[in-house]
């Protein structure tokens, strides 16, 4: 692997935003979201998933999804998830065609989601 290579990968990570630091998770783990939470000044995150469910990305909720596409994240899907509303996720703007392949993925890491609404 080149040097500019492991420079690249360490950056789509983590990246400066309005002077603060947010860190970009993917396929997160349950401590990666925990932190996510712990860091979050509101009790919300942000998921990105590329249309094949393979890869999902997961971030602070104050960092809108076009702030990371323009950082170069590629996602066909993005969701926000509000823990004080367990039982719900919120599709941020657009409609999904495959609901339940979505929510199937979206229940590997919130396992009491029930559905996925647009609004």
């Amino acid at each position: 692997m080149k040097f500019h290579q492991v420079l690249n990968e360490k950056f789509k990570d983590a990246f400066e935003h309005m002077g603060k630091y947010v860190e970009v998770f993917t396929n997160p783990d349950k401590k990666e979201i925990k932190s996510l939470f712990k860091a979050a000044e509101h009790p919300a995150v942000r998921m990105g998933m590329t249309k094949d469910l393979k890869t999902t990305y997961m971030w602070r909720v104050d960092v809108l999804h076009m702030d990371l596409k323009r950082k170069g994240y590629k996602f066909d899907y993005h969701l926000t998830y509000y823990k004080p509303r367990p039982k719900e996720i919120i599709n941020s703007g657009f409609d999904i065609k495959n609901k339940e392949e979505v929510l199937k993925v979206v229940k590997k890491y919130f396992p009491k989601v029930i559905k996925i609404r647009d609004v």
